[in-house]
């Protein structure tokens, strides 16, 4: 049984769009919402869910990611934008923002939303020990 959010039963790169690249068919589709999809995988009430690569349920969960060798997935890396009358005031940001080039890795990130998700601790408090431990403050 696949356990998915909602709108990824419908999405053309969701459920309809494994099924066709990947020939994916489940018995069963049960919709859910994010928060209850990792709970009911853990609990073997579906056998796969849809999950975001840097999730940090992933993590917790011991789950594995399957991996995307028909490239059905487009990568949504992120990456550090700025506007131009700020680059303008202060250009000394843009080697900043390039130095966490490469830092940022799917496990990396795994493991600083699972601080936030099931540790508990505050989104800035983990970005900044991280930007200490990784030298840039």
């Amino acid at each position: 049984m696949l356990g998915c959010e909602f709108e990824f039963q419908d999405r053309p790169d969701g459920y309809p769009g494994l099924q066709e690249v990947y020939n994916m068919r489940f018995k069963e589709v049960k919709g859910m919402s994010h928060g209850i999809k990792y709970r009911s995988i853990s609990e073997g009430e579906v056998d796969v869910i849809d999950a975001y690569a840097t999730d940090g349920q992933v993590q917790v969960y011991d789950l594995v990611i399957l991996e995307d060798d028909q490239d059905f997935y487009a990568p949504y890396d992120g990456l550090a934008m700025i506007r131009q009358d700020a680059l303008d005031k202060h250009p000394e940001i843009e080697d900043i923002l390039n130095q966490l080039a490469g830092l940022i890795d799917d496990e990396t990130m795994q493991e600083l939303n699972a601080k936030v998700d099931y540790e508990g601790l505050k989104a800035e408090t983990v970005a900044r020990d991280f930007l200490v431990q990784k030298g840039l403050i």
